[in-house]
């Protein structure tokens, strides 16, 4: 699953892993600059991941939004 959310790119997808078991794979990053916010891989399922990549992003955006200090305002910006 790929998506565009709150301006970041949210993917998660199954795939093989070097030693031929099914993995998912997961990542957001922020669409401006390709800040990465959150990625991985582990068990689970594609849909779980992505909605947990959702609620991160959430939660990123939610900690940087009016309430930036200047030493993180680099990484708030949207």
């Amino acid at each position: 699953m790929r998506a565009i959310y709150r301006k970041c790119k949210i993917e998660a997808v199954r795939d093989r892993a070097l030693g031929g078991w099914s993995q998912v794979y997961w990542s957001a990053f922020r669409v401006s600059d390709g800040y990465e916010i959150n990625s991985g891989f582990g068990g689970g399922s594609v849909r779980e991941m992505f909605t947990q990549m959702k609620r991160d992003v959430d939660f990123f955006r939610d900690q940087c939004g009016s309430r930036c200090d200047r030493h993180r305002a680099q990484f708030c910006q949207f």
